[in-house]
Formats: C-alpha cells, structure tokens, sequence
C-alpha cells in the first residue's frame, strides 16, 4: 500500500498569472501603484515581488516603499516599465531593434536575468560592422558580455 504520493498539475501557475494579469488589468484587487516619469501601473506586490528581486527587496526589506501604496521608480521610461510589468505577469515581450535598450535598461534594474539575457542575445543578432561599436558600449554598460 502506497502512503503519500505528489501530484503536479501542469499549467497551473500560468493559468493563476493569466488570471492576476486580467485582474490587473481590470485593476481588481491591486495593492501598489508603480509611477514612473508621471505614467501610473497598478500590481500586485506579490506578483511584482514574484518576477523582480529589485521589488521584492523593495516591498519586503522594511523599506519606506514597502508601506506606501504609490512607488516612484526612477531610471526608467514609462514605456518601458509598461513592457516589464506585462512581461511580469505572462512572460511574453516583443523585443525589436526601437525597444531593445529601453527593455535591457530596465530588465537589468529589476533583475530580470532571463530578459536581460534575451535583449543580449537579441542585439547579438543584429550586430554589424557599422553597429558594433555602439552595441560593445552599450552591453558593457549592462554587463552583457
């Protein structure tokens, strides 16, 4: 006879993001307002805490953001925050050659290590002679080797 076994529902979390992000969208059940250049994005701090170490450090360490319900995020555009916190709650980005410093800017403030690593490869893609040296600057800077 059996005692215990474990059982693991594939889908399960994507469909519990699917269902955050339609509320976010819905702006249901939204804990923090993110400000960014003067554009508002309500989330969830869970969810936000989930997908951003930079967040999470923010919303947990005893920080003054950790109490208020509105967050100033400096260092990026607003754009580019809205990009993020989509990606945050389905994992999906269009990353293109107008979008890709603005993404990798503010993938490397959250930490985002997986998108920071997609933008990297992204620009790899399209390195040329007449690019190159703008690209090495520019990856350097993000520590994109």
């Amino acid at each position: 006879m059996i005692e215990s076994r474990t059982f693991s529902v594939s889908g399960q979390t994507q469909n519990a993001f699917k269902v955050m992000h339609e509320l976010r969208m819905r702006n249901l059940l939204c804990d923090v307002i993110l400000s960014v250049d003067g554009k508002e994005f309500t989330g969830h701090k869970v969810v936000l805490c989930g997908c951003s170490p930079y967040l999470c450090a923010m919303f947990t360490n005893g920080m003054l953001e950790s109490e208020k319900a509105q967050v100033e995020i400096q260092g990026l555009e607003s754009w580019a925050m809205g990009e993020l916190i989509d990606f945050m709650y389905t994992s999906v980005i269009e990353i293109n050659v107008d979008n890709v410093q603005g993404i990798l800017q503010g993938a490397s403030l959250l930490g985002l290590h997986q998108l920071r690593k997609m933008c990297a490869t992204f620009l790899q893609s399209q390195l040329t002679a007449s690019n190159c040296l703008g690209t090495s600057v520019s990856s350097s800077f993000y520590n994109c080797l």
